[in-house]
């Protein structure tokens, strides 16, 4: 699918999409795109973290019936060099761009349309919107951070290839350690 590039808000996040990035685990993924399992480091603010909020697209289809399973990490990294694992679902988050309905009621469609392929091969066309993108929001464990960078990882599954449009960090402010899920917090987008 594509996203128009520039600032986006979507379920009330502000995302800036600026490409993405498409990992694969290898295996059939690699029809897809070459075995990748893991993005380079993204350098972020040092500051520290209340959720990440992650657009992702699932290429892959998934069995009806399948097990959960990971799908991706966000890993991120604080200044002593420890690694934290934010684990995202098949089911819970996200599940195949055309299988909405397999989703869980925690999986959130935070873009819908259709990608050009469908609509060249005549399966479809350009009002039929069928393809879905999942808006992710992850919390992050108290005490980690502040966190320096963060890379995005595939699960461990051979037919895992996600495709990630926008990273959002959601910032923790030294007041909010009280504070309830409806207050104003800051949020910066992490470009790709």
């Amino acid at each position: 699918p594509t996203l128009a590039a520039g600032p986006q808000r979507l379920l009330d996040i502000d995302w800036r999409i600026d490409g993405g990035i498409q990992l694969s685990w290898g295996g059939a993924a690699t029809a897809l795109h070459p075995t990748q399992r893991a993005s380079a480091v993204i350098p972020v603010p040092a500051v520290p973290l209340r959720r990440v909020h992650v657009l992702t697209h699932m290429h892959i289809p998934i069995r009806r019936g399948a097990p959960p399973s990971t799908y991706a990490n966000v890993v991120l990294l604080d200044q002593r060099g420890h690694e934290t694992r934010l684990e995202i679902r098949i089911y819970e988050h996200v599940v195949t761009h055309r299988l909405g309905d397999l989703a869980l009621p925690s999986a959130r469609i935070g873009w819908a349309g259709i990608d050009s392929g469908t609509v060249i091969g005549g399966y479809a066309t350009s009002s039929q919107v069928g393809s879905f993108s999942y808006a992710v929001s992850l919390d992050v464990p108290a005490g980690v951070g502040p966190v320096v960078g963060l890379y995005l990882e595939t699960g461990s599954g051979p037919m895992e290839a996600p495709l990630f449009h926008a990273v959002t960090l959601e910032r923790l402010h030294s007041s909010q350690a009280q504070t309830t899920d409806e207050e104003a917090v800051g949020r910066s987008s992490t470009p790709f």
